[in-house]
């Protein structure tokens, strides 16, 4: 038992230390080696390959009885920032993308999101509301809830790092 956690804690710092300066990885990132498929949508990959204009969100992580009008999902929203420059909105997406192919495919049963993000392609509008906590993210297309992923946490910098740039608050862990 105790190697066995070992080997969880080691994976944890691993997975953590992943993030960073890597240079993004078209949508969908490669998928390691060994790694059973974990992808979203065809369609929602599809528009967030097309993405001409992206936003981050810092999400409170308790669903309200009733959300307010500016609710993402019926998330409160503390902040948000539209990311202008193409060069930083394709590193979000592929830290996202890289993100969900790193997924082992675990998921916890809670369900707390502290980030989401819109991607708009021509017409089309994707949604998704990452928990990190519980490595998943909700994907919505023109509002419409569709499959959705495991993600591993290694994204989380990259988020945060965007809005805290923005000086959007982060949700209290």
């Amino acid at each position: 038992m105790r190697n066995g956690a070992g080997l969880l804690v080691m994976a944890v710092l691993l997975m953590t230390a992943a993030c960073g300066n890597e240079m993004p990885a078209p949508w969908p990132a490669p998928r390691p080696a060994g790694r059973k498929a974990n992808n979203l949508a065809p369609a929602i990959e599809a528009a967030l390959s097309r993405a001409d204009r992206l936003e981050v969100l810092s999400l409170h992580p308790s669903i309200s009885k009733t959300p307010p009008p500016d609710a993402f999902h019926e998330w409160s929203v503390l902040g948000r920032t539209e990311v202008t420059d193409p060069a930083r909105a394709r590193q979000i997406l592929a830290a996202v993308s890289r993100g969900i192919q790193e997924s082992n495919g675990t998921k916890a049963l809670c369900f707390e999101p502290r980030h989401g993000i819109r991607a708009r392609s021509g017409g089309a509008t994707v949604d998704l509301v990452i928990c990190f906590a519980c490595y998943q993210i909700e994907a919505y297309m023109a509002g419409e809830q569709m499959s959705g992923a495991a993600i591993a946490p290694s994204p989380q910098a990259v988020l945060d790092g965007v809005l805290r740039d923005a000086n959007v608050p982060l949700a209290k862990r």
